[in-house]
């Protein structure tokens, strides 16, 4: 077996595991744990909406050390944003709750059904 066919059977193999191991929740719960989870660090992956790729994202919810001031134009969780600190980028990021595909909160990973 070739090395790279080793890999992508790895990463299967991973995969199927992973999906076994993660909580079938819905849409609406998960953005109730997520927003429960008051600055912990949770992962997310989603859709983004501007280009339809999936991202996945180290984040905190409830963060405002870094805000500057002033107020959004808009509501966010009218349009179906989530605002949240990207730990990884260092700064505010918008996650698509419409597009939520699944978020590892704790040591439990979740999966929206």
């Amino acid at each position: 077996m070739k090395l790279s066919e080793f890999k992508k059977n790895l990463i299967t193999e991973v995969k199927k595991l992973v999906k076994e191991q993660a909580v079938p929740i819905s849409r609406d719960e998960l953005i109730q744990k997520i927003k429960d989870t008051k600055g912990a660090f949770f992962t997310v992956t989603f859709v983004k909406r501007t280009d339809g790729t999936t991202r996945t994202m180290n984040a905190r919810f409830g963060v405002k050390k870094y805000l500057k001031g002033g107020e959004l134009p808009y509501d966010p969780i009218a349009k179906g944003l989530l605002p949240v600190f990207d730990v990884q980028k260092g700064e505010y990021r918008m996650i698509n709750t419409s597009t939520l595909l699944g978020a590892n909160i704790g040591n439990q990973q979740y999966i929206v059904k």
